[in-house]
């Protein structure tokens, strides 16, 4: 998977936990908060190593 494709589903992910709320596997907020605060780093990590080389990665 590339880099853009992993993005792309991070984002996906990220987007749907937002929305959604925790689900019935999350034991409370402050594990859903953790959650949150990983996945927007994973998201801001693709993002930099896209920024970092774009044309490397440039096709899915």
């Amino acid at each position: 998977m590339t880099l853009q494709a992993e993005l792309r589903e991070a984002e996906s992910k990220l987007y749907n936990m937002e929305k959604h709320g925790p689900d019935e596997d999350c034991p409370s907020m402050e594990v859903f908060g953790r959650m949150i605060q990983a996945k927007w780093q994973q998201v801001e990590n693709l993002r930099e190593a896209l920024d970092a080389d774009p044309g490397k990665h440039a096709t899915d």
